[in-house]
């Protein structure tokens, strides 16, 4: 038979073993809340290229009275901070030819808004940041109107015809016009 101090012990040390649980209870519950919280604001997951070929879609082009002949093509990678954009040709006439350095995780896009005509002619540099939750123009989306399609990294993308079809990974809005589908198959008998 225990004494009843014995018992009175064994309830004090299970209330205090209790409150230790407790307390280590709700500190696992508050560290777990913070975590969720910390990983829904983590900035690397706001934009995925999905996510910014949509804002690309909603914010620049649907709005563009241009946009039924338009296309528009970006690279499968985000750039990164260093990475240089530039247009193949600088210092068109009419167009600056500036190049831009990257300084965050962006996603680029060229925009061709002339598919019909031969270069030099009005493209635009799209960049989103990957990091910005709700980004629109001005705010999270800068626009370079160019004249050249881009240079990345000294690199030319979208240089030729072939580069720019409708099967393309790298195409994410509109399609080629009917003639150069036409014109393709007639060169490739």
């Amino acid at each position: 038979m225990t004494a009843w101090w014995e018992e009175l012990l064994m309830i004090s040390i299970t209330i205090g073993l209790l409150k230790t649980s407790l307390r280590t209870g709700i500190s696992i519950i508050f560290l777990a809340t913070i975590a969720v919280l910390i990983s829904a604001n983590d900035v690397s997951a706001y934009n995925s290229r999905e996510d910014a070929i949509q804002i690309l879609i909603d914010q620049v082009i649907k709005g563009d009275p241009n946009k039924d002949v338009l296309m528009a093509f970006g690279p499968q990678n985000m750039l990164v901070t260093g990475d240089i954009v530039a247009p193949a040709i600088g210092d068109s006439k009419n167009f600056s030819g500036a190049a831009r350095t990257i300084d965050r995780d962006t996603w680029f896009f060229f925009i061709n808004d002339e598919i019909n005509d031969c270069f030099v002619h009005p493209t635009r540099f799209v960049y989103i940041d990957a990091n910005h939750a709700n980004p629109t123009v001005g705010d999270g989306i800068t626009i370079d109107v160019q004249g050249w399609w881009p240079k990345i990294n000294n690199i030319h993308f979208y240089r030729y015809p072939e580069e720019r079809i409708d099967d393309s990974p790298d195409r994410v809005y509109g399609s080629i016009p009917i003639i150069f589908k036409l014109l393709r198959y007639i060169v490739a008998d």
